[in-house]
């Protein structure tokens, strides 16, 4: 495991600081950005806790709800239709964060670890698999799938087919779900999941802090809620043995090594000033909550500041700018125009950030 220090490079002279548009290129403040709230509690958001873009449908909109139980579905900035029924409270209890497949299946995590049903123990959770269509309704009827071992379910992340990752909180792991061929609506039939467990003991939880994670080029990219940002390569990583319990007969297996690299522990020591000289930042990056890979570089939101950061994917700080919401955002994603797309989960509303009009 290695640390790198997270340093912004800025130009000398007239050519003043290098940074992103979308953060306010380098000025470091709110300001410089364009915040609009293009949903709130009025279009039925509810602590929001993650958004995601349908890569079929860009004008359509995804949010997760976790005091109801619902997703909430926004098309071209317009309220479209909340989701919450009969079995939601199961299939879509406290859900964390969700993620999309290219070919618009998507899958929720559930951060929750109590009886969610009669006659299943209260560590019956995991991720849950539905689709686009109009079968989607938040319930046992318009689910496609679920596998039961990840209560407490933090961030959620597509990898291909119907293979998804989840920062497991109680595990305190990254455990890869793949659902094999979904059971098609309202089924029951999960005997054919694989569920892989990997990083077991490494990954922290925290219920009141969403935890995301993204893949990119085959590494994981996590924010666990706790305060770290890193990333994990399951490549190298070997079968153990069986792990368990297993719920759904599906076939489970434990998993060691992986290349883990800490990207950022709590705090961004120094940046450089115009002249080259070293100065401390006014803020830090302390709880990270909302993380996603766009065009190479790694977004972060961090939960107690509420400023925003961008970093490579080695750690290395590229911008930030508050947005004067502390204890209040977590997921992000980017919509069709390259504007950030950010929940504020205190509240109940849908950010989108963009570049100042000069």
């Amino acid at each position: 495991m290695r640390t790198l220090p997270l340093v912004l490079l800025v130009a000398c002279g007239d050519a003043g600081p290098v940074g992103l548009d979308l953060l306010g290129g380098g000025s470091h403040t709110p300001d410089a950005v364009t915040i609009e709230v293009v949903a709130d509690a009025a279009s039925g958001l509810n602590s929001p806790t993650d958004i995601a873009v349908n890569p079929r449908s860009p004008g359509q909109w995804f949010i997760t709800n976790f005091a109801d139980n619902s997703v909430v579905r926004i098309h071209d900035g317009v309220y479209e239709g909340k989701y919450s029924e009969p079995g939601s409270e199961h299939f879509l209890a406290s859900p964390s964060s969700l993620a999309f497949s290219d070919f618009g299946n998507f899958a929720t995590s559930q951060d929750t670890d109590e009886v969610t049903q009669p006659s299943t123990p209260a560590d019956f959770m995991g991720p849950t698999l539905w689709d686009d269509s109009a079968s989607f309704d938040g319930g046992h009827g318009g689910h496609l799938d679920m596998l039961h071992n990840s209560p407490n379910g933090g961030g959620i992340a597509w990898e291909s087919g119907n293979v998804y990752w989840v920062v497991d909180g109680a595990h305190g792991s990254l455990t890869r779900y793949d659902f094999g061929s979904d059971h098609g609506y309202g089924g029951a039939d999960h005997s054919d999941g694989v569920i892989d467990r990997y990083a077991e003991g490494l990954v922290g939880h925290s219920r009141g802090t969403p935890s995301h994670v993204d893949m990119f080029d085959g590494v994981l990219y996590v924010s666990d809620g706790t305060g770290r940002v890193f990333s994990f390569d399951p490549s190298g990583a070997v079968r153990e043995g069986t792990v368990g319990p297993n719920y759904d007969g599906a076939v489970m297996s434990g998993y060691v090594g992986g290349a883990e690299t800490t990207l950022a522990t709590g705090q961004i020591p120094s940046l450089l000033d115009e002249r080259g000289d070293e100065t401390v930042t006014p803020y830090t990056l302390s709880v990270p909550s909302g993380l996603e890979v766009h065009e190479g570089l790694l977004y972060l939101t961090d939960r107690p500041t509420g400023v925003i950061f961008a970093m490579t994917l080695d750690g290395e700080l590229v911008d930030w700018v508050p947005t004067g919401r502390p204890n209040a955002l977590a997921g992000l994603d980017f919509d069709a125009d390259g504007n950030l797309l950010v929940v504020d989960q205190t509240a109940h509303e849908l950010l989108r950030i963009s570049a100042a009009a000069e």
